[in-house]
């Protein structure tokens, strides 16, 4: 996972993502975003949902594009919420010495990989049972 932590505020995503220097760094690999990163495409490679507008309503295709995005990004999500739901002060404001979040982030997010090394957030396939369809 990359981490960027480069700014204090609210910006939007790929706004963050275009100041943080890293597009050479992903032009082998996509990148997986949310709406957010909408624009990232011209940039790298990205696998993004699609977004409806006002005047241009999904088709069923896109609507089912969007849903496989979404169960594959949803690894993404419970990564969050594991760094989250394990460290605390990322879910409040921060009231501490602004100059040191960054690195406190960055810890909590190399404690979180090493907790999911030990704890994986899904079982490898092998492990997984499928139960046969009765018909």
């Amino acid at each position: 996972m990359h981490v960027y932590c480069g700014k204090i505020g609210k910006d939007h995503d790929i706004t963050l993502w275009r100041e943080s220097n890293m597009i050479e760094q992903f032009q082998i690999h996509p990148i997986m975003g949310d709406k957010g990163y909408v624009g990232i495409q011209h940039d790298c490679q990205a696998i993004l949902p699609i977004k409806k507008t006002r005047n241009r309503p999904l088709s069923e295709e896109q609507k089912l594009y969007n849903q496989k995005v979404s169960k594959d990004r949803i690894i993404i999500e419970n990564y969050y919420g594991r760094l989250k739901n394990k460290f605390k002060i990322l879910s409040f404001r921060y009231r501490g010495d602004l100059g040191d979040y960054s690195k406190i982030f960055k810890i909590c997010c190399a404690l979180t990989n090493y907790d999911i090394s030990l704890r994986p957030l899904r079982k490898p396939l092998n492990e997984i049972e499928i139960e046969p369809e009765n018909n």
